[in-house]
């Protein structure tokens, strides 16, 4: 069984389904867990609601992935009008 699949089985949702927590799709999280009290942040410092770390490092490494694309875009769009 693939890392996605045991991820899946894990947390027990669809592949296609999107878990948004603070405006971040948290599915690829490697320290995403689910327990009986909701999702929860697993990794090796801590054990917490996955909704109350809004910077997380993968949260954060996300937001920035998405701003550098954005920026990609914005200086695409100015290279095409010139």
């Amino acid at each position: 069984m693939t890392d996605k699949e045991n991820f899946e089985k894990d947390i027990n949702v669809p592949s296609k389904e999107q878990i948004i927590i603070d405006g971040v799709d948290v599915r690829k999280c490697e320290y995403l867990k689910e327990s009986f009290t909701g999702l929860i942040c697993a990794d090796c410092n801590k054990s917490n609601d996955c909704s109350k770390s809004p910077n997380c490092y993968f949260k954060q490494l996300v937001r920035k992935t998405q701003e550098c694309e954005e920026l990609k875009n914005k200086i695409r769009g100015l290279q095409n009008d010139r």
